[in-house]
């Protein structure tokens, strides 16, 4: 457990004092009281990450049944992605999604990215 004190947030004008236990924030307040370990922010802003690492298994596992993103954009790759999943069979997705491959991707991810999504988007967008 850690107390961050003199943290400043977005659009607060006092200081506030934030309490994380196990990796998340439990508390935020002007004064906490717990006796733990404790780290003077020194006024600075506390803001969320800039990154929001995130995983679509959909279109990792199913990434080799379409065309290949040849620029490696984002903008190509949904555009890639839109265009292969309609000619794709549900039973070639379920296919693609086999559970040592769904474990070894948890495995990998599971320290640095925050959100997974876990099922196929079958309808059209």
């Amino acid at each position: 457990m850690k107390k961050f004190t003199n943290v400043r947030l977005k659009g607060e004008k006092e200081p506030v004092s934030i309490l994380v236990e196990d990796g998340k924030i439990t508390k935020i307040a002007k004064e906490i009281p717990q006796e733990c370990e404790t780290i003077d922010v020194g006024g600075n802003l506390v803001i969320p990450p800039y990154v929001d690492p995130h995983l679509h298994l959909d279109y990792v596992f199913t990434a080799d049944m379409g065309e290949q993103n040849g620029s490696g954009t984002l903008f190509e790759g949904i555009q890639r992605w839109s265009e292969s999943k309609g000619n794709m069979t549900v039973e070639q997705m379920r296919h693609a999604f086999t559970v040592e491959s769904a474990k070894r991707c948890f495995m990998v991810c599971r320290q640095s990215v925050h959100i997974l999504m876990s099922q196929i988007r079958l309808l059209p967008d």
